[in-house]
């Protein structure tokens, strides 16, 4: 082979393996630069995608704990207004009905005992019904015992809504006020005097009131976490003396 044909013919082929070689190397960083980027590409989306997820489920989780959370402040508030409702309606039961209903009831039985003891001393001192039985027992009946019943029967009529039960003595009082007005009226009057049958006062009528009083009592004490009530026997007083008493 000519010498000058093979030198051309080697320089031609150095030439394209240099050019071949340039270009796999070039091509091999661009495939290594497009990999590494694609694979920071991917895991910076997978991080994304993880993230993502994550933060949707800390949503969903603080949204349930809220919902959780208002539940129980609902059950809370519900459960504190019957709280409430029971204890006003108690408090309500005490203030307006029994404890006033107790006093009057009280407060007449009292009297009554003292104009009882004050008739049978005029009674027997005299020997009989004489004008001043007949005063004593006007001045006690009119200024004090007739509007005593007057306000017992008030408070039954006015706040009956208010009572935990209605024992058989709540009846037979309101039937001896309406039989026993009229015929004390007669009497007082028009002198007009007669036997006849009335329903009698009811002796456990301030007993059933009071029970019923200290029942509410301690269950409104048991809501507020508060010890029961003390309670002591009343103290005998002396007896007062009477300005009308004669010597």
């Amino acid at each position: 082979m000519d010498p000058k044909v093979y030198d051309a013919i080697s320089h031609a082929v150095a030439d394209g393996f240099a050019r071949n070689t340039l270009l796999v190397a070039a091509l091999t960083l661009v495939i290594s630069a497009f990999g590494a980027y694609f694979l920071a590409f991917m895991k910076r989306k997978g991080e994304n995608l993880a993230t993502k997820s994550d933060f949707e489920s800390l949503q969903s989780q603080l949204q349930a704990n809220t919902q959780l959370t208002e539940t129980i402040k609902q059950d809370l508030s519900k459960d504190y207004a019957l709280w409430q409702a029971r204890f006003d309606f108690k408090r309500k039961q005490i203030e307006e009905f029994y404890s006033p209903l107790l006093f009057l009831v009280q407060r007449k039985n009292w009297i009554q005992k003292q104009q009882d003891k004050r008739m049978d001393l005029s009674f027997k001192k005299h020997g009989g019904q004489t004008p001043e039985w007949a005063e004593i027992l006007r001045a006690f009946r009119d200024d004090y015992v007739l509007p005593l019943r007057a306000d017992i029967a008030e408070v039954l009529k006015s706040k009956a809504f208010l009572m935990e039960e209605e024992p058989a003595s709540f009846a037979k009082f309101l039937q001896h006020d309406a039989q026993d007005r009229p015929l004390y009226t007669l009497w007082n009057k028009k002198q007009i005097d007669g036997i006849v049958d009335a329903q009698d006062w009811p002796e456990d009528f301030e007993e059933d009131i009071r029970r019923t009083k200290e029942r509410l009592e301690g269950e409104l004490r048991e809501l507020l976490k508060l010890p029961a009530i003390v309670r002591g026997k009343p103290t005998s007083l002396p007896s007062a003396a009477c300005p009308l008493r004669s010597s």
